[in-house]
């Protein structure tokens, strides 16, 4: 949670001196007398401290606002939110991003974050999830992407945040907020905007965000929070699932090896030779094809594998089929042979 205190109290630090320079410049500027400190031509408050939406600031500068715009290209809001104890599990609250059916439209990088302390929790820790959104208005999407950045601590298992969805009732884009334990909670949530300035001040910029209330209708079970990635990653690359073989719906590449100490596959399996109608190719059919082309039918050639790689699962069966296929050449040679030993045994008679 450090962090997001770092984070608070850097924003917290953009926002004064914004707000300083914007006084100083205004006709407020006579309430500020000139620090001896200060550069020639700038003003700053002498002694005491600034309050916004409060009439008792405990430091030099205290926002009591859930909503604020700073200079630059973000915005950002904040919301409290309360699921009370004893609440049905998968108890939802959505978040919507501004009326959307007026031709406006909703532009840019959206951070959600969700954290809490001991005590407003009865977890600890955080979930930080990325949006990159281009919404035009009555749920026409240009782009909708998502990926949880980070998580950690027992709200992570306690919470999940769901992606950005169109709500035809309240005629908005919306996030819901799943709460996923029946236990009291009352976390934060801060949502951030970095797009252009014009939009900051658009209806459907973070500033016009509202929450709904808490409703359990709907108990559609999201899914726990997990660090995500909608595109490739790599560890040890830059540029993940880009080579020349690399495998069709790529999503990680790894350059160097990977230890475990398992590793499960779904794939097929090769049953299918036992099935009395598989076509069982004969041995001298097998010795002709190895002849001609160096390496078992249906197993990958060493070239091949040079350029393409291994599908470790598909390659698992194709193996086995082959354990099989010889498994049925053995069982009819075990026959033949029987078959020749009754007859030796019995014209020695």
């Amino acid at each position: 949670m450090k962090h997001t205190h770092l984070e608070f109290r850097s924003v917290r630090a953009a926002f004064a001196a914004s707000v300083i320079l914007a006084l100083a410049a205004s006709s407020l500027s006579a309430q500020f007398a000139s620090c001896t400190s200060a550069p020639a031509g700038s003003q700053c408050l002498a002694t005491g401290e600034l309050g916004i939406g409060t009439s008792s600031p405990w430091a030099p500068l205290d926002i009591n606002a859930s909503a604020y715009k700073l200079s630059g290209d973000s915005a950002t809001q904040e919301f409290s939110l309360i699921f009370p104890r004893n609440s049905t599990p998968n108890a939802k609250m959505d978040v919507y991003l501004g009326q959307n059916s007026s031709g406006e439209s909703f532009w840019g990088v959206l951070d959600v974050e969700l954290f809490a302390g001991y005590e407003d929790e009865n977890d600890t820790g955080f979930i930080h999830k990325r949006f990159y959104l281009g919404l035009y208005n009555n749920n026409r999407v240009y782009m909708k992407q998502s990926r949880v950045l980070d998580e950690g601590g027992g709200i992570a298992s306690h919470y999940s945040i769901s992606d950005v969805v169109w709500d035809s009732n309240q005629n908005q884009f919306k996030i819901t907020i799943a709460h996923l334990s029946s236990s009291y909670s009352a976390p934060r949530l801060k949502l951030t905007q970095f797009t252009s300035p014009s939009a900051m001040y658009s209806t459907n910029s973070v500033l016009a965000a509202t929450l709904g209330p808490v409703y359990t209708t709907d108990l559609t079970v999201f899914p726990r929070v997990y660090v995500n990635y909608n595109d490739p990653v790599g560890f040890g690359t830059t540029a993940p699932c880009t080579s020349s073989n690399a495998p069709a719906n790529c999503m990680i590449s790894v350059n160097g090896s990977i230890q475990a100490k398992e590793v499960v596959v779904n794939t097929g399996w090769s049953d299918y030779v036992f099935d009395p109608a598989y076509d069982l190719q004969s041995l001298s059919d097998v010795a002709a094809y190895v002849e001609e082309n160096h390496h078992l039918p249906e197993i990958p050639s060493a070239q091949d594998v040079a350029e393409k790689g291994i599908s470790l699962g598909e390659m698992q069966s194709k193996l086995l089929a082959k354990i099989e296929e010889l498994t049925l050449h053995v069982i009819e040679q075990q026959k033949e042979i029987d078959a020749l030993r009754r007859a030796v045994h019995g014209a020695a008679q």
